[in-house]
């Protein structure tokens, strides 16, 4: 099982699909090609490492790189504790499994990333998944355009939906 990478208390949590081979075989999310897109996207907005987790709707790698049909469904629960213990304040999907497994409303990948959502009372920001960005170029500009968003957007965001207060990152941060 592939259950989550980062600190104890993330203040923004990342939730992609499932494991790939590389993270099967590390025990770790975003560990492969994907991964390093990821974390390059993290360091150029320059949060640090102990403020960002990553997790996955469905923590084992599906056979043949498929989801079987009810994985997402039969993961729902495990993924919900997940975030009700780590408690982040923001939300951010990578792709649009991970998005329809929140937002089942949402509308497709293409048209719902660099939009805001919410996720029981936190804000929730849709990504497409680092991996389109290796197919496509058109996808690849996409993503770092949503990045910025994402980026600007984050310390005037509340902390919760009933707190009036602006998100507040680590000392000395501007963004997270």
């Amino acid at each position: 099982m592939v259950i989550y990478r980062g600190p104890p208390a993330p203040r923004l949590l990342f939730v992609g699909e499932a494991p790939g081979k590389e993270e099967d075989a590390r025990g770790l999310p975003f560990v492969g090609r994907s991964g390093g897109l990821l974390d390059t996207a993290i360091a150029k907005a320059s949060w640090p490492a102990e403020a960002v987790g990553v997790t996955n709707v469905v923590m084992c790698r599906p056979p043949r790189n498929r989801l079987p049909p009810g994985a997402v469904e039969a993961c729902h629960p495990w993924l919900e504790q997940k975030v009700r213990l780590l408690d982040p304040p923001v939300l951010a999907t990578l792709g649009g499994t991970a998005l329809r497994a929140l937002v089942p409303d949402a509308p497709r990948p293409l048209e719902a990333a660099g939009r805001w959502y919410s996720w029981e009372g936190r804000p929730l920001f849709a990504l497409l998944h680092p991996a389109a960005t290796l197919r496509s170029r058109r996808f690849s500009q996409r993503w770092d355009q949503d990045w910025e968003t994402l980026r600007t957007d984050l310390p005037v965001l509340p902390l919760r939906s009933d707190e009036g207060a602006t998100f507040r990152g680590p000392p000395g941060r501007e963004t997270l």
